[in-house]
């Protein structure tokens, strides 16, 4: 993405305000669900301005957000959250690197979610966690939050919980948890060891 074409120029100081007051951040459910453990190496992939990332650190943890946009992740600086700009299909990191992957609002941006979950698959650890927040294709609340990404951030690719929980189950994973809202869902998957 070329800098003067980032959506997030003019709305990254506005974004963690908008997110809060919309009810559309997840973070204390997150929080309950996610498989936190010291010491852990977590991916937070698509993680903007970092607001989930920050509430992940302590224990000794090692915290990374990955982002296209430099206008959401300028706000993670001087902060302990290690940053890379960069796209979630191929990214720079070693193979088995996190313990744990986070996509929390992230996965509905993906036009090639086969190749997110490919890379993802190649850059998590065996026994490690993927979590993925995202919205439910058939709400209608979805479709009008939809409209407003789709005005100002980027087309949207939703899928069903189901959809995705059998596109993932036929990889190397099994489903530990789900909790489900009005118009969103939260899936943790543990990643199997071969």
């Amino acid at each position: 993405m070329k800098k003067d074409q980032d959506p997030f120029k003019k709305l990254a100081p506005y974004y963690d305000l908008f997110m809060i007051k919309a009810g559309l951040y997840k973070t204390n459910t997150i929080l309950k669900m996610v498989p936190l453990e010291p010491e852990q190496r977590i991916l937070d992939l698509g993680g903007g301005t970092g607001y989930l990332a920050r509430k992940l650190l302590g224990e000794k943890r090692e915290i990374h957000v990955l982002d296209t946009s430099p206008h959401m992740t300028r706000f993670l600086q001087n902060t302990p959250v290690i940053t890379t700009l960069g796209d979630g299909r191929a990214t720079p990191y070693k193979e088995d690197f996190f313990h744990g992957v986070i996509l929390s609002d992230t996965y509905h941006h993906i036009e090639e979610q086969n190749m997110l979950l490919q890379e993802i698959d190649r850059i998590l650890a065996p026994g490690g966690f993927l979590l993925i927040h995202d919205f439910d294709k058939n709400s209608i609340l979805t479709a009008l939050i939809g409209c407003l990404e789709k005005l100002f951030i980027s087309p949207v690719f939703y899928t069903t919980p189901q959809h995705l929980k059998e596109k993932i189950l036929k990889r190397n994973y099994v489903l530990d948890k789900e909790t489900y809202g009005l118009y969103w869902f939260i899936h943790v998957y543990k990643k199997l060891t071969l």
